[in-house]
C-alpha cells in the first residue's frame, strides 16, 4: 500500500510552497511597549472559539507592541475591533484536498498535509469609544503539516491568523496611528489658550 500511497503524496505535494511563518517578535525587540494597553474586540463568527482567541492575543502579546492585551475591557481607553475570515483555497473541486485529508487521518499523521488558505482582516482602532484608524489587511497561507508540528501555531488556519496579526501590527506602525492621534489630540490642546497636553503614552 505504501508503494501507492507515497508517489501519490509526492504528486499531491509537488510544487507547493509554504508561507513564512508570522515575524512577531521583530516589531520590537527592547523590553518596553511601544503603545498603551489595549482591549481587543474580536468581531467575526471565527474568533469566537475559545482556541482561535487564543491565538489571536498570543500573537498580540508575543509582539511586545503594547503594554497589554485585555479582551472586552470597556474601561481600557484604546481598543482594536478585529474582524477575520477565512477561506480554503482548494484545486480541482477539492479533490486533492479531500484525498489529503483522508490519507492524513488514516495514517496519524505520517504522511504531510498541505493546507493552502485565504484569510481576510478588518482591523478599526478606537480611542474612548471613537474610531481614530481603520484599514483591511489581506493575506494567503499556505503549509504543510505533519505529526511533528500538528501542534504548532504556524500552521494550518492558526497560522494564517498569525500572519493577519502581523499585518494588522505592521500597518499600524507603518501609517503611525497612535502617533497621529496624539498629535491630534495635542493640537487641539493647545488651541485651548494656557492649556499643556497630557501625556497619553509614552514618547516613542
Amino acid at each position: 500500500m505504501l508503494h501507492l500511497i507515497i508517489p501519490l503524496l509526492l504528486t499531491l505535494l509537488c510544487g507547493c510552497q509554504t508561507t513564512p511563518k508570522a515575524n512577531l517578535i521583530r516589531f520590537n525587540n527592547s523590553n518596553d511597549p511601544i503603545y498603551p494597553a489595549i482591549s481587543i474586540v474580536m468581531t467575526s463568527e471565527e474568533l469566537g472559539y475559545i482556541d482561535t482567541r487564543r491565538i489571536v492575543i498570543d500573537a498580540l502579546n508575543e509582539s511586545n507592541v503594547f503594554e497589554s492585551v485585555q479582551v472586552n475591557n470597556p474601561y481600557n481607553e484604546f481598543a482594536i475591533e478585529l474582524y477575520i475570515e477565512t477561506r480554503p483555497l482548494t484545486n480541482d473541486n477539492g479533490i486533492k484536498d479531500f484525498v489529503k485529508v483522508v490519507l492524513f487521518g488514516s495514517t496519524l499523521g505520517i504522511f504531510p498535509l498541505y493546507h493552502e488558505c485565504e484569510a481576510e482582516g478588518k482591523a478599526k482602532l478606537r480611542f474612548r469609544g471613537i474610531v481614530f484608524d481603520e484599514f483591511d489587511v489581506t493575506c494567503k497561507h499556505s503549509s504543510i503539516i505533519t505529526i511533528l508540528n500538528l501542534e504548532s501555531d504556524d500552521v494550518g488556519t492558526y497560522g494564517a491568523y498569525r500572519k493577519i496579526v502581523e499585518k494588522v501590527i505592521e500597518m499600524i506602525i507603518e501609517r503611525r496611528s497612535f502617533e497621529n492621534l496624539i498629535q491630534e489630540i495635542e493640537d487641539e490642546y493647545r488651541a485651548i489658550e494656557g492649556h499643556q497636553p497630557t501625556e497619553v503614552f509614552a514618547p516613542l
